[in-house]
């Protein structure tokens, strides 16, 4: 268990609780990441709180994977409007609370060392309440579902995932929402991740990390 205060503009002061734990399916065999769990949750003086669980199983001989997470979470947040003139106009926003649950999980498997495929799923809502000026929201929905699927190509050495000492990380997922799932609207998402641990010194650890999300489509406004 680890839990504290923290501090930021956007949710003020707040306290997070996490409660984690290793576990191994096969527990004969050190020489592979443990598979881990947490449960975490977290509530600030804005308003904001959310809850969820996440973990990566990792199967005999490393063969396969599952990560997942699951969260609800609430805060309260700023829009600016549709397309980047709107967005660039650090003070014309209105202020709404958003509400989210999502469900993500990914199976991979093992083609060679440290080299993954696999298939992704995703299912989340995320909805607008409290909205101060609807006109900003020029007509949209004010509640979003995108609910799809796609591939996963992965490269992961990390010695230790929850968290790494060294090691190299790097996944492209391409997720296709099509509207006959549940989705709001049809679009599509790559992201790309890209991160090295190296350790300094004894208790030290550098860490690069690139990230990118790329949409396509009719991609709803909370999203």
């Amino acid at each position: 268990f680890i839990g504290g205060p923290h501090y930021s503009s956007d949710t003020k002061l707040g306290l997070g609780l996490v409660a984690s734990g290793l576990y191994r399916i096969d527990r004969s065999d050190l020489s592979i990441s443990p598979s881990n769990v947490s449960l975490y949750g977290d509530v600030t003086t804005s308003g904001s709180f959310a809850i969820g669980i996440s973990g990566n199983t990792i199967f005999p001989k490393a063969k396969y994977r599952l990560d997942f997470d699951l969260f609800f979470s609430s805060m309260p947040s700023r829009y600016w409007g549709i397309g980047y003139d709107k967005g660039k106009k650090d003070k014309d926003y209105s202020k709404y609370t958003r509400q989210a649950i999502q469900l993500k999980a990914d199976f991979l498997k093992r083609i060679a060392p440290h080299a993954y495929v696999g298939l992704t799923g995703t299912a989340e809502n995320i909805r607008g309440r409290s909205i101060k000026k609807a006109s900003y929201f020029e007509g949209l929905k004010r509640s979003n579902t995108a609910v799809g699927g796609g591939l996963i190509l992965s490269y992961d050495s990390r010695d230790f995932i929850p968290n790494p000492y060294k090691g190299v990380f790097i996944k492209l997922e391409q997720n296709f929402y099509p509207e006959f799932l549940g989705s709001t609207e049809y679009f599509s998402r790559t992201e790309f991740i890209a991160r090295y641990y190296k350790q300094a010194w004894k208790g030290a650890v550098i860490a690069f990390d690139f990230q990118g999300i790329f949409n396509n489509g009719d991609v709803p406004w909370a999203m």
